[in-house]
C-alpha cells in the first residue's frame, strides 16, 4: 500500500506541475492571463488525472486509519459510527470524482464564487481530524492504564498528527473559498502517503527490535560445594563440646576408681 500511495502522490504532483506550467506559458503567452487559463481549462486530462490520483490516495489512507482506529479501540460505539462516516465520505468522494471527470469546467482547485464541493470536502477533512483525535485519545489512555510510555515524536507519528493539522488548514481555507487552499491541496496528498509510511515503518522497526532483543540470561543455581574438613583444619564447636563431655566423663570414672575403699581379707 505504501508503494501505491507514493505512486498516486507522484502522479498528482506531475499533473499539477504540468497544468501550472501550461497556465503560465500558454495563458500569459496568449490573449488572456494565467488565471484565465486556470478558469477555462478545469476539465482537461491533467486535472482529471490529478483528481483520480488524489481520490485513490484518500481512499487508501482513510481506509488504513479507519481500520487502525477500530483495531485500537475495539469498541462498537467507536467502530460503527466511524465506519459509517468513512463510507459516507467515500460515497461523496466518488460522486465528486465522477463530477470532475464528466464535466468540462470542474476540478479540485478552489475557484472563487464556486462552492459546489464544500460539503464533500468538509466531511472528508473532518474525518481526518476525527482519526487524529481518536488515536491521540487512545494512546493517552493506554499510557495511563499501563507502564508503557510513548514519546511526543512517537505520538505524532502514531496518530498521524501532521495529517490532521494539514486537514484543518485545508478545511478552513477551502470553506472560506480562499485561493490559499490550492497551496495546501498538493501538500495534503503528499502527507497522506508520508503519514501512512511513517506508521508502517515505526511498526516494523518495533517488531524487528522485539525479535532482535536478546533474552535475559538464565541463572543456573548450582549446589553449594560440600565442606570437607582437611586433616589440618580445626574441629568444629560441636565436635569440641562432644570431646569435652567425653573427657569429663572419663575423668569421673577414673576418680571413682581411685577413691574406692581398700578391701582387706580377714
Amino acid at each position: 500500500m505504501a508503494g501505491v500511495l507514493w505512486v498516486m502522490a507522484l502522479v498528482y504532483e506531475i499533473c499539477s506541475i504540468e497544468f501550472t506550467i501550461n497556465a503560465w506559458i500558454m495563458g500569459e503567452g496568449g490573449s488572456g492571463t494565467s488565471f484565465d487559463y486556470f478558469i477555462d481549462n478545469q476539465g482537461t486530462g491533467l486535472t482529471v488525472a490529478a483528481a483520480v490520483a488524489a481520490f485513490i490516495s484518500t481512499f487508501l489512507a482513510d481506509g488504513f486509519l479507519c481500520i487502525r482506529c477500530s483495531a485500537l479501540w475495539s469498541k462498537r460505539w467507536v467502530t460503527i459510527p466511524l465506519v459509517l462516516f468513512t463510507l459516507a465520505t467515500y460515497a461523496f468522494d466518488f460522486v465528486q470524482m465522477y463530477w470532475v471527470a464528466s464535466t468540462n469546467d470542474e476540478s479540485l482547485w478552489v475557484i472563487p464564487w464556486n462552492d459546489v464541493f464544500i460539503i464533500p470536502v468538509a466531511l472528508a477533512q473532518s474525518l481526518h481530524i476525527i482519526f487524529t483525535v481518536l488515536l491521540v485519545l487512545r494512546f493517552t489512555t493506554v499510557q495511563r492504564e499501563s507502564e508503557e510510555r510513548i514519546r511526543l515524536k512517537g505520538m505524532a507519528v502514531e496518530s498521524a498528527l501532521v495529517y490532521g493539522l494539514i486537514s484543518v488548514i485545508f478545511l478552513a481555507t477551502y470553506c472560506a473559498q480562499g485561493l490559499a487552499a490550492n497551496a495546501f491541496l498538493p501538500m495534503l496528498v503528499q502527507i497522506q502517503g508520508i503519514a501512512i509510511d511513517l506508521i508502517i515503518a515505526r511498526w516494523e522497526s518495533t517488531q524487528h527490535a522485539t525479535v532482535a532483543e536478546p533474552a535475559a540470561p538464565t541463572k543456573m543455581l548450582l549446589p553449594a560445594p560440600a565442606h570437607v574438613p582437611s586433616e589440618t583444619s580445626s574441629i568444629s564447636d560441636k565436635e569440641k563440646l562432644t570431646l569435652t563431655m567425653m573427657t569429663s566423663k572419663w575423668h569421673q570414672e577414673l576418680d571413682k576408681k581411685e577413691h574406692a575403699s581398700p578391701e582387706y581379707c580377714v
